[in-house]
């Protein structure tokens, strides 16, 4: 529905701006703002801007929400997750703030829609319990508004037993600014966005009944869940609290994120990355923070070119391989290279994929797509046999797009023995 006051695009800068809704029966909705800000993800100094969001309702109780405007001069729909909402009367003030780590500029806003979501049974209680997270305020109050920003939440249901379900929340960041340097980003995940494991419910899928939560809180430790609910809800108060997208139930940040649950991930068909292949505004902003930040980084692990220079290869593999690790043999610049960098070191572990999920990406740098692919070989590093199923290649355009240039479609194993295949001599039939 559009919401009453959206008759012209408002310029903000200094004031605030009034709409109006009515919501004619109890659900869950999202409040979509299409808005435009003369800032630009790409240049520091410049990044975004700060919308504040005051939804009122019949009650006078306010809910305020943040949104960076990470897309800048690009008209671009920003959707804010609201929760369940009772039927009646609700307002909807928004506000450009003025916050200190960037030159605010005029944030226009085109278009405010608000929308229910028609859940099933399962998708409803994965909104039910979705988190609200705080914006990370590490260098400064508001980090997130040139760094690391908040892009988007998967999730994974896992069955436990007779009607006892697990449900895994995972915020995908533009990028962690400590923690795993961008070189090994791109050979260990495929992306240099974080994409890390927020919170996880275990409860009865027939009556919501909340039986163990737990979340991910500083140095990756698993802890309980102990903090604030969001009011009247099951929506756990959580903030980001590391440069690493780690996260703490204690609260003292002033900019609040409301991501809805949009993307769902099945660790047994698909990588985590499975979504970049669907969102090319997540792979755009990705690629900006990249150029922005690391493309000239000083410390030589962190320093990578665009990541519309690499090769993006999405492995699938048979459940029983997980553990091993694989990598790719190829030329870049007339030199033998391997896309692990032949790297290992107790930290960090191998320069390649070396987690237990079966399906996983790996990214590498090209210079020409064609000419690489016939040097190169997909080479086993450890493990006794890994059986792949497929292999999918994608080059990554500068406006996000992920186009397929190659794909193996005919399983095949690598063992001790037979250590190292040339991609052209696997079959496709």
């Amino acid at each position: 529905m559009k919401l009453s006051g959206v008759e012209k695009a408002h310029a903000l800068f200094n004031h605030k701006v009034e709409y109006s809704f009515r919501v004619e029966a109890n659900g869950f909705y999202d409040l979509h703002i299409e808005a435009s800000s003369d800032s630009d993800w790409g240049k520091k100094g410049n990044e975004s801007n700060l919308l504040l969001v005051e939804v009122i309702g019949e009650q006078d109780i306010a809910f305020k929400y943040t949104i960076v405007t990470y897309m800048g001069d690009n008209p671009y729909i920003y959707s804010l997750y609201l929760g369940f909402l009772h039927e009646g009367n609700y307002k909807v003030k928004i506000s450009n703030k003025e916050v200190a780590v960037y030159k605010r500029t005029v944030v226009t806003i085109h278009n405010v829609t608000c929308s229910e979501s028609k859940l099933s049974t399962r998708e409803t209680l994965v909104y039910e319990h979705a988190p609200v997270l705080y914006g990370r305020n590490h260098f400064s109050h508001y980090d997130n508004c040139y760094t690391d920003t908040p892009l988007a939440l998967l999730y994974s249901i896992t069955e436990v037993q007779n009607e006892t379900i697990t449900i895994d929340y995972h915020y995908i960041f533009s990028h962690e600014d400590e923690g795993t340097p961008g070189q090994l980003l791109m050979a260990k995940w495929g992306r240099t966005l974080d994409i890390e494991w927020c919170y996880g419910v275990t409860l009865n899928s027939k009556t919501s009944e909340i039986i163990e939560a737990k979340y991910q809180g500083p140095h990756h430790e698993v802890r309980t869940f102990t903090g604030q609910y969001a009011l009247n809800s099951k929506r756990p108060i959580l903030q980001t609290r590391t440069t690493n997208g780690n996260f703490d139930h204690v609260i003292n940040s002033e900019y609040c994120f409301s991501i809805a649950p949009e993307i769902e991930w099945n660790p047994h068909t698909d990588s985590r990355e499975w979504f970049m292949k669907e969102r090319p505004d997540i792979n755009l902003i990705m690629i900006k923070e990249a150029e922005r930040q690391l493309v000239e980084n000083s410390a030589p692990m962190n320093q990578i070119v665009s990541p519309t220079n690499y090769l993006y290869a999405y492995c699938y593999t048979s459940s029983e391989a997980t553990n091993n690790v694989i990598d790719f043999t190829y030329q870049l610049r007339g030199k033998n290279v391997s896309s692990s960098f032949d790297f290992h070191d107790p930290v960090y572990g191998f320069g390649s994929y070396s987690d237990t999920y079966p399906n996983f990406t790996i990214a590498f740098e090209v210079d020409e797509v064609q000419k690489c692919l016939p040097t190169m070989h997909v080479r086993l590093l450890q493990g006794e046999k890994m059986i792949i199923n497929k292999i999918e290649f994608f080059s990554l355009r500068e406006d996000g797009v992920l186009d397929l240039v190659y794909k193996i479609e005919s399983p095949f194993m690598l063992t001790k023995e037979n250590s190292i295949i040339p991609i052209g001599g696997i079959s496709n039939e």
